[in-house]
């Protein structure tokens, strides 16, 4: 089973600290949005692909990466006209190959899959598939006519890079193709370019996953041990995200648009060095435009260099490392990931991608088994304010844990108020369940917890009813773990026999302290265990779990006939579903 997690996002930045002199062996360049220079600065836009036909030679430049909005309006002759000159600069050298995408502005019908579009669209006009494949890179070209593939050599070592240019909008036939080639040079480390991965947050330098982001990254990087570069545009600004593969191997992640900037960015490019001596990636971004003016010509918006942190900076990769054993090496050894495991949570931090979801900023923690049951954050109908001010994230974990925090959800049963998460997209099946399961995981109540607020919050619970397997069966959910008025646990659920519900419980738990759950059932019996020791009351019989396919699955809040209710206020940090009883030695407490 191949489990891929995220790591926190961060980028190193070793700028100005006197350990390392940079030397970039070789270069990237990169070209952000052109869409403002089309429209009114062709001069500008004309002035980095010269750059790069002028300098390739001196400064190492093997290829240029455009990342899409090549115009502003689509319907606009005149601006296709500027982009068309501006990259037959590059075109007419053998020596400077490049590659181009679709953005949102180069499309009529940019809200189609990208193999859903008419054959007339502007961006086919004028890069057809037969210009694309004048590019000596250029390996394929999708049959849609929007993605394409280059295979380059950098000049250092002869070394071999795969990059994709993927369209705005990717459709599964899209992945496919990108998938079939990736297998076809399993050895060959590969770079990303899309137009829309990465998002800003609000304070113009963390960066957001986007919900095409997060799919890019489900079903497309994560697995590809190859793809060790994403870069997009899109979004004005730059940020930096780091994420771990499958393979426990960094990705880089990067959004740089400067359309938002001084004259649509004022020829504002960037570079991406490949430092061999320092095992390190050297970015750096500035403008050709403004280096062709004299200096004491440059008015005050004329700024030649970006060095913040997010423009300026280099990213620490053992290339040797990085770029052996590509989808061969271990997986990284993650002690929840056991035979039949269906579905495990890290709630913490590290484990955790803030996503912009149209405009919405949540968390998303991704299923760790490979299985797709990604847990979002989500709202209750009755909050006032901002989702965050209902959860936050903790460094209290317990102490046998496999995390480095906890997710505090702050749930408030008289005001119907709080945070809870729910499973988006994939759901946990209904099969596999006859030998019976264990469900696991960490809480801890607050100290000032308090029952009338409190009471009866569900812990895990699958949004669907009693109803949905027997007529009559009633509104409460079929399957449920919470905490009752007197601190509790409380296991309730009906078999896959849709038999009455049974029920296990919990002695009270103290305040401000880690507790291990785990609910095991043999097929036959379901017994309760608290920190490894199984509990008084258990039902005598219980066969199975109900599971209806399809139903999300909840964390943080019980349910009534579907409907979300009684909001959890407690701390969790791990969890876990595996479809079979697990021996004692196996649980999370003792891994």
């Amino acid at each position: 089973m191949v489990a891929a997690y995220l790591t926190g996002c961060k980028s190193s930045n070793n700028s100005g600290n006197g350990k390392k002199k940079v030397h970039q062996n070789w270069k990237l360049a990169v070209l952000p949005d052109t869409q403002k220079y089309s429209e009114n600065s062709p001069e500008r836009y004309f002035s980095q692909t010269q750059w790069v036909a002028d300098n390739w030679k001196e400064e190492n430049i093997p290829f240029t990466i455009h990342l899409g909005d090549l115009v502003e309006h689509y319907d606009e002759p005149a601006e296709w006209d500027v982009a068309c000159k501006a990259m037959d600069i590059l075109g007419a050298s053998e020596n400077t190959p490049y590659s181009l995408l679709c953005g949102n502005h180069d499309l009529e019908n940019g809200d189609h899959f990208d193999n859903e579009r008419q054959s007339n669209e502007p961006f086919l006009n004028h890069f057809p598939e037969s210009k694309i494949f004048e590019i000596n890179t250029c390996i394929a070209v999708s049959e849609c006519g929007f993605n394409s593939c280059h295979l380059f050599k950098e000049p250092e070592n002869n070394t071999e890079f795969l990059v994709f240019a993927i369209d705005w909008n990717p459709s599964e036939a899209t992945f496919n193709w990108a998938q079939n080639l990736l297998d076809q040079y399993p050895n060959t480390p590969a770079i990303l370019s899309t137009h829309q991965l990465l998002n800003i947050d609000s304070d113009g330098k963390s960066p957001l996953i986007t919900s095409k982001g997060f799919e890019f990254w489900i079903d497309f990087i994560h697995k590809n041990d190859q793809i060790f570069l994403t870069m997009n545009g899109h979004h004005h600004g730059a940020a930096n995200m780091v994420a771990k593969n499958a393979y426990g191997r960094d990705v880089l992640m990067m959004v740089v648009d400067y359309q938002a900037d001084y004259w649509g960015g004022n020829g504002m490019l960037r570079t991406v060095g490949f430092d061999y001596g320092n095992n390190q990636l050297v970015i750096r971004s500035f403008s050709p435009w403004v280096q062709a003016i004299p200096e004491d010509a440059r008015n005050p918006f004329d700024i030649p260099e970006l060095t913040d942190e997010t423009n300026h900076f280099e990213f620490e990769m053992n290339f040797e490392e990085r770029f052996s054993n590509l989808n061969q090496g271990e997986l990284t050894p993650m002690p929840g990931l056991i035979e039949g495991t269906v579905g495990y949570w890290k709630f913490d931090q590290e484990n955790m991608m803030k996503i912009d979801d149209e405009g919405s900023v949540t968390s998303v923690f991704q299923d760790l088994s490979g299985n797709g049951s990604h847990f979002k954050m989500m709202p209750r109908d009755a909050n006032q304010g901002a989702l965050k001010e209902y959860f936050e994230y903790s460094d209290s974990s317990p102490e046998q844990g496999h995390t480095t925090g906890s997710v505090l959800l702050k749930g408030n049963k008289a005001e119907d108020t709080g945070a809870y998460l729910s499973t988006l997209g994939a759901a946990i099946s209904a099969n596999n369940w006859d030998q019976g399961y264990t469900i696991e995981t960490y809480l801890q109540l607050p100290d000032d917890w308090e029952s009338d607020l409190s009471r009866w919050g569900g812990i895990l619970c699958q949004q669907a009813s009693r109803n949905d397997f027997r007529d009559e069966g009633g509104e409460d959910p079929a399957v449920v773990l919470a905490i009752s008025s007197l601190h509790e646990i409380q296991w309730e659920t009906m078999d896959n026999k849709k038999q009455d519900p049974t029920t296990a419980w919990s002695f009270s738990l103290k305040f401000m302290r880690w507790y291990h759950i785990a609910i095991i059932n043999d097929g036959i019996n379901t017994n309760m265990y608290i920190d490894g020791y199984i509990v008084m009351r258990n039902p005598e019989q219980s066969t199975g779990l109900a599971i209806k396919e399809g139903a999300n699955w909840i964390v943080g809040s019980s349910c009534s006939n579907g409907l979300v209710h009684n909001p959890l206020y407690g701390y969790i940090s791990e969890l876990r579903i595996v479809n079979r009883p697990l021996s004692l030695d196996e649980l999370l407490i003792n891994v």
